[in-house]
């Protein structure tokens, strides 16, 4: 019995995330918008601080399916942060053009300023999914604690696995470069689920 509830747990958390809600936004059109190809502005960013804050601003702004207020600004926030480390004013031209150069910056971009902060919409993910559903709404005594938990033990973990599903969509040019559809398709995200779903299960719902 404690098997089978752990497996449905599990399996609902995962797959419903993506069944229930409609993916967020691909990370190359958030880096699209901030080099101003979806929306003109009168002003254009000459230095460092200037393109991250549009980064920021463009971010904040968008309409995200899952992530919503203070959830939202910080993940743009660590993006923002994460930018003014990793990138310089000649790497932010190169994205601009359509060449190798242009392709690579931008993937550099991808691995090293999105990547690190997708912890953030990866634990609201699990969390909302996990509490929007109906069986565990019966099925768990503690819903609340126990999702919180999942999704914070498995966005933690995650987040230290990124960099390396992120190398590999680089490597492979794949097309589907949204660190979150990689991340959630990998079967060592299932063992993450299954193992910290265990955890979470005995210690809020006194499942052994």
């Amino acid at each position: 019995m404690r098997l089978f509830l752990l497996t449905i747990f599990t399996l609902s958390f995962h797959w419903n995330a993506y069944a229930q809600n409609p993916p967020p936004p691909k990370a190359i059109e958030q880096i699209e918008e901030l080099l101003g190809k979806k929306k003109q502005e009168t002003t254009e960013p000459v230095t460092l601080n200037q393109f991250a804050n549009k980064h920021f601003n463009n971010c904040s702004n968008t309409k995200h399916p899952i992530i919503i207020g203070q959830d939202l600004l910080r993940l743009c926030a660590c993006t923002r942060d994460r930018f003014l480390e990793n990138m310089s004013i000649p790497q932010i031209r190169a994205m601009q053009k359509n060449d190798d150069e242009g392709r690579y910056q931008k993937s550099r971009m991808l691995l090293f300023v999105y990547a690190p902060c997708i912890k953030f919409p990866l634990n609201r993910m699990i969390s909302t999914t996990c509490m929007r559903n109906v069986q565990n709404k019966y099925l768990m005594k503690s819903q609340s604690a126990t999702c919180q938990c999942i999704a914070d033990r498995v966005s933690e973990a995650s987040y230290k696995l990124i960099g390396k599903y992120m190398q590999g969509i680089i490597k492979l040019k794949m097309e589907d470069r949204e660190p979150l559809n990689l991340l959630v398709k990998e079967n060592h995200f299932n063992d993450l689920m299954f193992n910290h779903t265990k955890q979470c299960l005995r210690e809020f719902e006194g499942i052994y």
